[in-house]
């Protein structure tokens, strides 16, 4: 009896052996990737991460000033196109303003005295005053009455009716 399970152990560990290299590929045995290759090519890149508080964050570029209406080319008439195109250079074009960078926060947890303190800071502050608000929301109170165990289902009654 010891040899049939001596052999059965020699066996099992023969098959984990060609199971873990790969040499049972042929019938669909392939153990799993231990290394986690799929999780390198789903890392996050950090140079394209940008933190938002930042201490001395570089100011916004300035916006590219708006094309004035004597500046923009009146289109031509439909009925002028027998003549050649004139050998006006052609203008280039005005680049569109990026976009401000805004961000939304959200903070919670004041107190009275924090939140007048806040709000005195923020004035302060001037432009980032103008995007700043201050939504209050109250939850109702809420409250319970435990009135412990009862010794049965009467005595429970009994209470209900009071």
């Amino acid at each position: 009896m010891l040899k049939r399970l001596l052999l059965a152990l020699f066996l099992a560990n023969g098959l984990f052996l060609a199971y873990t290299q790969g040499w049972l590929a042929f019938a669909g045995l392939v153990p799993q990737e231990p290394r986690e290759s799929h999780r390198l090519a789903e890392q996050v890149d950090p140079g394209k991460l940008r933190i938002l508080n930042a201490q001395g964050q570089a100011p916004a570029t300035a916006a590219a000033p708006e094309p004035r209406a004597s500046d923009v080319p009146e289109p031509q008439e439909a009925a002028n196109t027998d003549s050649p195109p004139p050998d006006v250079p052609a203008t280039p074009a005005v680049a569109a303003p990026a976009p401000e960078s805004t961000s939304c926060w959200q903070v919670s947890g004041f107190s009275v005295a924090q939140t007048i303190t806040v709000n005195a800071a923020m004035q302060k502050l001037g432009s980032v005053a103008k995007g700043w608000s201050l939504n209050e929301s109250v939850l109702p109170a809420r409250w319970i009455v435990y009135l412990g165990k009862f010794a049965n289902n009467e005595a429970l009654q009994r209470r209900r009716a009071e």
